[in-house]
């Protein structure tokens, strides 16, 4: 046990604003002032309970010290008013710190019961050199716990998943932020043969913050006055038994620039989902969908599916018609202001614009040009989908007509 020693009103009073600093830890400060355990642990409860003047000796001749001068006391009172601000300032950014980790999740895969209370201790013992025994009380955390977590090596399932980690930004990075979880498992599966269950990739994205571009919503489905209209022979019924059965298509607007406009006309098969031909042109106007259909025709010429649309201007055209009477087609058009009635269509304008268009400003027709084109390339042979069972559309189209 130290030996106590004499000490001046002054000494006291910056000893017991350290100790209150450094979360009362009377053994180092008594080691660190050549005082007492007890000698502090006294003066510190006499300050909590009555303020400074309980620092005072006025024992015998020592009774001196109450003499300070209003200057002296006020300075000594700011000192230890500080250590005590000290102190709530560090709970204030330790609790902080806390609940910005647990809102981001950044413990998400650890299997340390405590990681985040861990993580911010670590956290500002680097970056203020705050205490560690006092930012452990502050949260009621051990401190040997903590010294036991900041010495530990890597458990095997951390190992896997930092390597899961690595694979899944791999592929974020790569895809511009296109891919929630389930594209992802599906070309970690395909590209890496790696094999996890949807929830664990998902979890991995949460807890290292990665989103998938979320869609926005369409604008109100503006109505027009057709010339020709057909019957809605489709009706929602979106699957189909085999290749060139149905076929659904549609036209959409794209703006660049300041002021300029691109349109894409697409044709889209419901079996397999591939964009079977496309159009793109500076005006939605007839001749961007009869190239389109013609295009169609060209690739699949033995090809007479129900042939479904909205009722915009360009299908309800007697040349078109006339089109699809030549190439014995069925017409099927949506009801007016339904546009669920050609959804699948939709769904791909939606898909395409967030998963392409909305991620970039485009200052020129071309490049934007070249942006779909590269786009509906990649949709049709690497993009994979579950309800091809993992597939492209492509791949799925080739193996059924080699079945």
């Amino acid at each position: 046990m130290t030996k106590g020693r004499k000490t001046t009103l002054e000494e006291r009073i910056e000893i017991v604003s350290h100790c209150i600093a450094n979360n009362k830890d009377y053994g180092k400060t008594a080691e660190q002032y050549g005082a007492s355990y007890q000698q502090i642990y006294g003066w510190v409860r006499k300050y909590e309970k009555d303020g400074m003047d309980g620092l005072s000796d006025r024992r015998g001749k020592r009774k001196d010290e109450t003499a300070m001068s209003e200057t002296e006391k006020l300075c000594a009172q700011l000192k230890l008013k500080e250590a005590e601000i000290l102190r709530l300032r560090m709970e204030n950014e330790l609790l902080k710190k806390l609940e910005a980790l647990e809102r981001g999740a950044k413990s998400g895969l650890s299997l340390v019961r405590l990681e985040n209370k861990y993580l911010a201790t670590q956290a500002l013992n680097k970056e203020k050199s705050y205490p560690i025994s006092t930012l452990c009380d502050i949260i009621s955390l051990n401190r040997s716990s903590y010294y036991n977590w900041l010495h530990r090596g890597q458990t095997a399932q951390e190992v896997k998943d930092a390597a899961l980690i690595e694979r899944i930004c791999q592929l974020y990075q790569e895809s511009n932020g296109i891919f929630g979880y389930r594209r992802i498992r599906l070309n970690l599966k395909r590209r890496f043969g790696v094999h996890c269950n949807k929830k664990r990739v998902r979890r991995v994205m949460n807890a290292t913050g990665l989103k998938s571009v979320i869609r926005r919503k369409r604008p109100h489905y503006v109505k027009s006055t057709p010339e020709i209209t057909a019957e809605n022979i489709l009706n929602r019924n979106f699957n189909a038994d085999k290749l060139n059965e149905k076929w659904l298509t549609d036209v959409t607007e794209f703006k660049y620039g300041d002021s300029g406009k691109m349109y894409l006309s697409a044709v889209l098969d419901l079996k397999d989902k591939i964009v079977v031909a496309y159009a793109i042109g500076h005006s939605s106007n007839n001749k961007l969908i009869f190239d389109t259909f013609d295009a169609a025709v060209a690739k699949y010429p033995d090809a007479k599916p129900l042939f479904h649309s909205d009722r915009g201007f360009q299908y309800t055209s007697e040349v078109f018609k006339a089109k699809l009477d030549t190439a014995g087609m069925t017409q099927s058009m949506s009801r007016v202001g339904r546009c669920i009635d050609n959804g699948p269509m939709e769904a791909f304008w939606g898909t395409l614009k967030a998963e392409r268009y909305y991620l970039h400003r485009f200052d020129g027709y071309d490049n934007l040009k070249a942006a779909a084109e590269q786009y509906i390339a990649f949709y049709n042979g690497s993009r994979y989908q579950e309800k091809l069972g993992g597939l492209a559309p492509l791949e799925y189209r080739n193996l059924l007509l080699t079945a």
